[in-house]
């Protein structure tokens, strides 16, 4: 008899638990669902450079998150999406690591590489900054998850 109700709560706990592992697949979004959304909301962040003084434009174009800075000393700062490796929130800023580069492009300067992409911002409207991290946390997953499948 005892090793009958251990044998039941075992099976009462694995279906439990396989249920709920279950749910929380369904409810994540897929990776092109996270680029789309970063693609139709990240230009709604309401960023600023550096105490606000360089005016930048924040788009996702192809396969690269670009950060372009529109004024004497234009450039851009370029990751592509697929080596998103982590992404969180810090003191009114987006910090996005990379497994690979992430470019600062200055034209007429210098070209400089490292893995790690900073967008501040000055406010979020309905959340969106963590929003945008949960989207780039999604991918991250996803890219994680290629690199690790990876034979070689």
């Amino acid at each position: 008899m005892k090793n009958f109700k251990l044998i039941f709560l075992f099976t009462v706990v694995s279906a439990f638990n396989s249920n709920l592992v279950a749910q929380e697949k369904q409810n994540d979004a897929t990776k092109g669902e996270a680029v789309t959304f970063l693609k139709n909301n990240i230009q709604y962040l309401n960023h600023s450079s550096g105490g606000g003084r360089r005016p930048i434009k924040l788009s996702i174009e192809d396969l690269y998150l670009y950060k372009r800075f529109e004024n004497d000393n234009p450039g851009y700062i370029s990751l592509n999406y697929n080596d998103i490796k982590e992404a969180k929130i810090s003191n009114q800023a987006i910090i996005i690591y990379a497994y690979g580069y992430v470019v600062n492009e200055k034209f007429g300067g210098v070209n400089s590489y490292n893995n790690v992409m900073r967008i501040d911002y000055l406010s979020s409207k309905k959340n969106l900054a963590g929003r945008l991290v949960k989207a780039l946390k999604q991918i991250a997953y996803y890219n994680h998850e290629r690199i690790n499948k990876s034979k070689f």
